[in-house]
């Protein structure tokens, strides 16, 4: 089972379940689609996943390195890339610290799956581990190190897909034996056009918009079972 937050930064937080694998027991409630709201506080997340049941669950981190980054961050983060590295954490790194160790409360053995995506080697076709062996974090500061050490040398690219976050965390979920897992991803709000994002201006770029969309909604499906 993936419980899935999405933190859309400058904006507010959502989160949506997705069931556990057919035929597996679980004690946990499966909210209904009038469940699935936008969430003001961390206190309020946290009292939704104590409603549902969870008491224990392990943590993914899914990290946007799109090129929307920089344009996003000239509006709300003073002119400067919403990963700038510098002497005040960024949006990123006050995300990861306070929701992830929010959620990382209900993880057990503090092993965090980290990954990137929309760079410029995986665009929108796939994700990258925080570490090239594709071992976990030890706990969120090992994230936040390892988040500014790729930061530092990372090409921002695009276009944005939350497919291949989806489907990588679901690799991970399918690997541990379908353990329960959060799954937070964490962007700069510019995803696939039915997600909210601007109008394509183009034939070509409205197909792709919509052949992203459909992938996502596709690995939310399968994310179910």
């Amino acid at each position: 089972m993936i419980l899935s937050a999405f933190l859309l930064l400058c904006c507010a937080v959502a989160t949506w379940t997705v069931s556990p694998a057919k035929g597996r027991q679980s004690q946990i409630e499966s909210p209904s689609s009038e469940d699935h709201l936008a969430y003001g506080t961390l206190d309020q997340v946290k009292a939704d996943l104590q409603r549902v049941g969870l008491e224990s669950s392990n943590l993914i981190i899914g990290v946007d390195f799109t090129r929307s980054n920089e344009w996003t961050g000239k509006r709300c983060f003073g002119g400067r890339s919403l990963h700038h590295l510098g002497a005040v954490p960024n949006p990123y790194e006050e995300a990861i610290s306070i929701v992830g160790e929010t959620l990382s409360a209900y993880d057990e053995d503090n092993d965090i799956p980290c990954f990137g995506f929309g760079d410029m080697s995986t665009h929108d076709q796939g994700v990258f581990s925080f570490y090239g062996d594709v071992r976990p974090c030890a706990g969120i500061p090992e994230a936040l190190l390892r988040y500014r050490e790729i930061t530092a040398t990372v090409q921002l690219s695009g276009p944005t897909s939350l497919a291949p976050i989806i489907e990588a965390a679901m690799g991970v979920v399918q690997r541990s034996g379908h353990q329960y897992h959060i799954l937070l991803i964490i962007a700069d709000g510019q995803v696939p056009r039915g997600c909210g994002a601007h109008r394509a201006s183009s034939l070509d770029e409205s197909r792709s918009e919509n052949d992203m969309e459909e992938r996502t909604l596709q690995a939310l499906i399968h994310a179910r079972y």
